[in-house]
């Protein structure tokens, strides 16, 4: 018998029980005696067992009907998933977005705290990048033909084995380089307490030489012996832009006396940038660069005389800016050179290395070495003694200062003097430092907080020697003064700051003038909120002012 609307064969009636039947089968299973009719009872399972067979094949064939149906429904969800994932922006993004998004995978990690030459693999096999492109085929495609994401290079040789692991690292910077392409190539290289024999270090050198052609911006960590299998790289250095050259100590090398130069930098046409940093004690040597070219020097050094210092500064141009951090263990050495004339356009004087003690006296000795007859801007840099060492403090030395101006002709060249935090100065000796500089346009003092307390700067009586009165004798300083910046504890009074502000409008009434107030980490005080209105006032009202409170 079919059903009427589905046409499927209905189940067989007799063979199902009654609600009467039911009942009476529970009714008996609760007790522990036997029914009388037991042939009734041996009628039914005889005569079920055709409908069970039904109810089984039907069950079959609908259990393969919604297998069918799932499997199909989950086919059509892949597809929908398919096309939504078609469709999606991911996908629409060009390929010059995506491989900014894998940029960041393709850096070089900071190893300072890997123990094995396994960590060294992953740096060389940019596993990062390698395990986003096993997202799709697509992505790997993109990564491994993009020339850009294989060509920022780390190599820290002491972390490399002797032996069969070395020739894997080798293997994979060769991959790395080729994979770079003729794309610039950002490249470190630390070969400092390398642990590879020479033929080792040799031709892992030459591997690297191979593509200078596309170094870009490099650093180097060598000793002096090493630098000299860089030779063949002469020449070849067509793109490089900046080095940061670290000369390490090596422990088993005297340095000879007049050690070879090095000129494997010399032909570099975009070198515009150097940083040099010498570990070992090379006296005066130092490697040949473009020099005319150069337009920032960084030079870091503690050394025992200025022969090193006089040939750096003397053979760069006037375009030049030159930052230092030499300092002198044994000052006595210093006045033995004659005077360095150096072109310069800035000179920036950083901090002393921990555990030198004598750089409130080197500071003074500096001046009193050198001629700058073009020097624009003189910085102080971070000159605070560290709280863990025992070091000076830094005091600005007055006369050596005044001599330098005289000889270089400050009043008529500088233009900007930076005294950060951490030089102490007192108001006298820098109103006697400021009558040298007639040209100064841009001055920046500050406040001091050093180890015996605080050193204040700026008070109400050096605002008011600062400041342009008419109608007194003395001459107001640095007439040219476009831009005072302040770090202050905030000891002075708001209405003196306020009143020196308009005199110096005063001073060039066509002329901008500009303030900067910076509050000093120490500071307990803040600018009265009256005067700083006044400030904001004054600026609305002037178009020449600008005041900032930071």
């Amino acid at each position: 018998m079919l059903c009427q609307s589905c046409h499927h064969p209905l189940p067989p009636a007799d063979a199902l029980p009654t609600s009467t039947q039911a009942k009476e089968l529970s009714e008996l299973l609760r007790t522990s005696s036997a029914p009388r009719n037991l042939s009734h009872f041996h009628s039914i399972i005889t005569s079920s067992t055709t409908a069970l067979a039904w109810y089984d094949s039907e069950i079959r064939g609908l259990q393969a009907s919604l297998n069918g149906l799932m499997a199909g429904r989950d086919k059509l969800q892949e597809y929908v998933a398919g096309c939504k994932s078609v469709i999606a922006p991911i996908h629409q993004l060009p390929a010059e977005i995506l491989c900014e998004i894998f940029t960041p995978f393709s850096q070089n990690p900071f190893l300072e705290d890997v123990d094995s030459w396994k960590d060294e693999r992953r740096n060389l096999a940019k596993s990062d990048l390698l395990v986003v492109s096993h997202v799709c085929a697509h992505w790997r495609q993109l990564i491994l033909e993009t020339p850009r994401l294989w060509s920022n290079i780390a190599v820290y040789s002491y972390y490399w084995p002797q032996g069969s692991e070395s020739l894997q690292l080798l293997e994979l910077l060769v991959t790395a380089l080729e994979r770079g392409g003729s794309h610039p190539l950002q490249l470190k290289l630390d070969l400092g307490l390398s642990n590879l024999p020479v033929a080792a270090q040799q031709l892992l050198i030459h591997r690297l030489v191979q593509h200078s052609h596309r170094w870009q911006n490099v650093e180097l960590e060598v000793d002096a012996k090493q630098l000299a299998l860089f030779r063949d790289m002469k020449g070849r250095l067509a793109m490089l832009k900046s080095i940061d050259l670290h000369i390490c100590d090596a422990d088993d090398q005297p340095v000879p006396e007049a050690a070879p130069d090095f000129d494997g930098f010399e032909l570099a046409p975009q070198l515009t940038q150097v940083n040099l940093t010498f570990e070992a004690d090379l006296r005066d040597w130092c490697p040949k660069f473009p020099w005319s070219q150069l337009d920032l020097m960084r030079f870091s050094k503690r050394t025992q005389d200025m022969l090193l210092l006089r040939r750096i500064m003397e053979n760069l141009s006037d375009h030049a800016s030159f930052y230092i951090e030499a300092w002198w263990d044994n000052i006595d050495l210093l006045p033995q050179t004659p005077m360095i004339t150096s072109q310069i356009y800035r000179f920036e004087v950083g901090p002393p290395p921990l555990g030198v003690e004598f750089g409130p006296l080197v500071l003074g000795r500096l001046f009193g070495g050198l001629t700058l007859p073009r020097l624009r801007t003189l910085t102080f840099k971070s000159l605070a003694p560290h709280p863990n060492t025992g070091n000076e403090i830094i005091r600005w030395p007055t006369d050596a200062f005044g001599s330098l101006a005289r000889r270089s002709s400050f009043c008529s060249t500088l233009q900007l003097l930076q005294l950060s935090p951490g030089l102490v100065v007192t108001e006298d000796d820098l109103l006697c430092s400021l009558e040298t500089l007639a040209a100064l346009r841009i001055l920046e003092i500050s406040d001091q907080k050093t180890r015996d307390g605080l050193h204040i700067l700026i008070t109400d009586m050096l605002l008011q020697r600062l400041a342009y009165l008419p109608d007194t004798p003395h001459q107001c300083p640095v007439p040219q003064l476009k831009h005072l910046v302040c770090t202050t504890l905030f000891e002075f009074t708001g209405k003196v700051y306020f009143d020196f502000v308009v005199s110096r409008l005063k001073l060039n009434a066509a002329s901008r003038f500009h303030v900067t107030l910076r509050r000093h980490e120490y500071a307990t005080r803040e600018l009265e909120p009256d005067v700083h209105r006044n400030l904001l006032d004054l600026v609305a009202t002037e178009s020449r002012m600008r005041f900032l409170l930071e």
